[in-house]
């Protein structure tokens, strides 16, 4: 059994969600409403932008977000769907700026808090991004995503209590929202409260079939209890919705080397070095299976790549040595032993 175990926690699954958000739903809740033919023409210029934000033209559509905000300084939607289109292009500082001056335009514009609070939460600036989602629950308690937004902020700042409080009243507001039962279900296997998270995964799932990273999780948390047939299958999946995923091909590799079908393993670690052929770990773990299986110059093959990409790779070094001493290669052995004494005294 190895002794080695990869939680890798992709930081997409990290990320994802953040502006996970109906563009149709931002779009059509602005409602401008002109009251002279310069203000029209500001308002065309305003659509012919949303309709570049609706295409992921964000460049354009804030050019003519520009050009409308010159011609109607108050135009309070705007400045806010600039805001988001800045998000979006990642200038997190210039989405702060618009979505302030939204605020100031108009103080109860929960949505706008709600996106400030985002870009709070890119810079990492946690408790600006509280302090925002927090008046926008204020300004419209039933808003579940603004409960998910300060959850994730909590969650950011080590406090995950709060955060599973706040990922709880999403799903009441919004039980349909799949990415807070994902988030809370990370808390949980985070806490090592693994069927409490495979529960929130599977809930997750069923709301969302293509949810590949919760496919990922569910995966690692069936890990964490030894069930790992059922583990396979959950990363066999990510894999069917991901084909490169390197993280699902990786710990799948491990769970069928923990159900002891030493070739599939084999295969899932082959495929983690034609797509990543710096993972040293790989190329390590595949190297202690062919030791495992009495094809040590394979073995010394991969602790050998291991050791080009990561030289201070104490174990490799080790385990290198063991295969040169199975293979009668002693002085090779002595070698690699002195080496991992040397990186590792103790």
């Amino acid at each position: 059994m190895l002794a080695y175990q990869a939680d890798i926690e992709n930081a997409e699954i990290m990320s994802a969600g953040k502006y996970d958000y109906d563009k149709e739903v931002l779009i059509h809740s602005l409602a401008p409403d002109p009251k002279s033919p310069k203000e029209s023409r500001g308002v065309g210029l305003y659509e012919q932008g949303v309709a570049r934000f609706r295409d992921g033209r964000y460049v354009g559509a804030i050019e003519d977000f520009n050009e409308a905000i010159l011609l109607n300084p108050n135009f309070v939607e705007a400045y806010f769907l600039r805001g988001v289109t800045y998000g979006y292009e990642g200038q997190y500082d210039r989405a702060i700026e618009d979505f302030k001056e939204a605020i100031r335009l108009r103080p109860g514009y929960a949505e706008a808090f709600l996106f400030r609070g985002n870009a709070y939460g890119e810079k990492k600036n946690y408790e600006h991004a509280i302090e925002d989602f927090t008046q926008a629950i204020r300004l419209w308690p039933g808003y579940a995503q603004a409960f998910y937004s300060r959850g994730t902020a909590y969650f950011s700042s080590n406090q995950p209590d709060r955060a599973i409080e706040d990922y709880t009243e999403a799903i009441r507001l919004k039980p349909d929202y799949a990415q807070a039962f994902h988030s809370r279900g990370n808390i949980y296997f985070d806490n090592e409260q693994y069927e409490s998270a495979i529960k929130d995964y599977s809930e997750a799932i069923r709301l969302k079939p293509d949810f590949v990273y919760t496919f990922f999780k569910r995966g690692l948390a069936y890990g964490k209890i030894n069930q790992y047939d059922r583990a396979i299958e959950n990363y066999s999946a990510a894999i069917s919705l991901k084909p490169d995923y390197v993280y699902a091909f990786f710990n799948r590799g491990l769970a069928y080397e923990e159900s002891s079908k030493r070739d599939r393993a084999i295969e899932d670690f082959s495929a983690v070095v034609l797509l990543k052929p710096d993972y040293a770990d790989a190329f390590y773990i595949r190297g202690n299976i062919y030791l495992a299986s009495g094809q040590y110059n394979h073995a010394i093959e991969d602790f050998n790549e291991a050791i080009r990409l990561t030289p201070d790779f104490v174990y490799a070094f080790f385990n290198r040595g063991l295969a040169y001493e199975s293979n009668g290669q002693l002085d090779l052995a002595v070698e690699d032993y002195t080496t991992a004494i040397r990186l590792k005294p103790r």
